[in-house]
């Protein structure tokens, strides 16, 4: 049994090897080419029209609204969706922290067997401040990085990168399952 569980951690951590944003001052790139905005992850064997049906059905499984977070779908090739995370970081100024909220858009494509993941339209802030990669006058000095380029919200940095890498090896696990069993009452 213990065999078999650490087989099956060893399989699931392989299909999240590489597949890592970070980001950088120009924004989310992917670990390995930061050159590239998107990352893709290989799926052999699978047709599009069965990565796009177990999209849908992920996104179903795992948003309370999924009607609400499906932006667009392209049938067979891609389903743009769009993400509200709130209160999800904060800054601490002058002893207090003050939380903000981030929004993006993931477009996910498919092709031969293959998804293109890409986050689109990333924003941090509120509806007073808005954080930027590098701060700035506007962003009154905020921002993952100063004007010289140097990391100052590393621990927040390190939480959007943790949470885009849990979405990609949760997403990878769905659409790599042998069967999507239906719900059971």
């Amino acid at each position: 049994m213990r065999k078999t569980l650490l087989l099956i951690a060893v399989f699931v951590s392989s299909f999240g090897f590489g597949q890592k944003y970070v980001i950088t001052t120009d924004g989310l790139k992917d670990a390995e080419n930061t050159d590239r905005t998107f990352l893709v992850v290989k799926f052999p064997g699978k047709t599009n029209k069965e990565l796009y049906d177990r999209m849908v059905k992920y996104a179903e499984k795992n948003f309370k609204a999924p009607v609400t977070v499906i932006k667009d779908q392209v049938v067979n090739e891609s389903v743009t969706l769009s993400t509200n995370l709130e209160s999800f970081i904060f800054i601490k100024y002058m002893g207090a922290n003050t939380f903000y909220n981030v929004k993006f858009t993931t477009e996910i494509s498919f092709k031969e067997g293959r998804i293109k993941y890409e986050v689109k339209d990333f924003e941090a802030g509120n509806a007073r401040l808005k954080i930027p990669w590098i701060a700035t006058k506007e962003s009154q000095g905020y921002g993952f990085y100063d004007q010289t380029k140097v990391l100052k919200m590393d621990s927040e940095k390190k939480k959007i990168e943790d949470y885009f890498e849990n979405q990609i090896i949760s997403l990878t696990e769905f659409l790599n399952k042998k069967e999507i069993q239906p719900d059971a009452w």
